[in-house]
């Protein structure tokens, strides 16, 4: 039934939504108005950017790392710009935003591209430990068809795909039918609570993770 439930990811279906939120990590976006990483004042005016601010939990650390042993990718992006390691998320804070050269010329920055390939840091557990200290929650193995609802504040829309399943008591009970999500991201990452392993998936180093609350908000007839 559509609602709001604890969920575990795999690294697959956590890179298809990760995605979304690592390319709005904009900094002219932000710095306009027109993002998640904005800040505002109490009429709604544009007043710099949320790099610092304590917003997702603390086990979310992020690092944009070409040098990372499971990836070994160029250090130049297409753009021409270096591609060096940079700390992008640390304990949940923001640590940086992406720059293109004019934006970093207009504001006094040094450029840095976009914030690709991205590493998240994961744990000794695996995801099968994660399912089995998990009193009820879905898995999402893949999702797709992912779009944006709210560009503003990165509420995503998508549909689970490739086995979607119900965990109870620890162990997976029964297959379930896909689902619609909209979800907030950000707010998705604010609740993480458990992270597994890493694994590399094309261009990115990621965990399974567990978050507290995800909404569902339809059943699919997807397949």
């Amino acid at each position: 039934c559509p609602g709001v439930y604890p969920v575990i990811f795999s690294g697959a279906a956590l890179g298809d939504l990760l995605i979304w939120l690592i390319f709005n990590l904009d900094a002219r976006a932000a710095d306009e108005g027109r993002s998640f990483m904005s800040r505002t004042d109490e009429t709604g005016k544009p007043v710099g950017n949320r790099v610092g601010e304590k917003m997702f939990s603390p086990l979310v650390q992020m690092q944009r790392y070409p040098g990372h042993p499971l990836l070994q990718l160029e250090t130049f992006s297409s753009s021409g710009l270096s591609n060096h390691y940079l700390e992008v998320i640390k304990d949940g804070v923001p640590q940086t935003l992406s720059y293109s050269r004019y934006w970093a010329t207009q504001n006094g920055k040094q450029p840095t591209g976009y914030m690709f390939p991205v590493v998240m840091e994961g744990s000794e557990q695996s995801l099968a430990d994660l399912i089995a200290q998990t009193e009820r929650a879905i898995l999402v193995n893949r999702s797709w068809y992912v779009r944006y609802v709210n560009p503003r504040t990165l509420e995503m829309t998508g549909i689970t795909r490739d086995g979607t399943f119900w965990i109870e008591d620890g162990k997976i009970a029964y297959p379930i039918k896909n689902l619609r999500f909209n979800q907030v991201l950000p707010d998705m990452l604010r609740d993480v609570d458990a992270v597994s392993k890493v694994q590399r998936y094309g261009d990115s180093v990621l965990p399974g993770l567990r978050v507290k609350a995800f909404n569902f908000s339809s059943v699919t007839d997807s397949v």
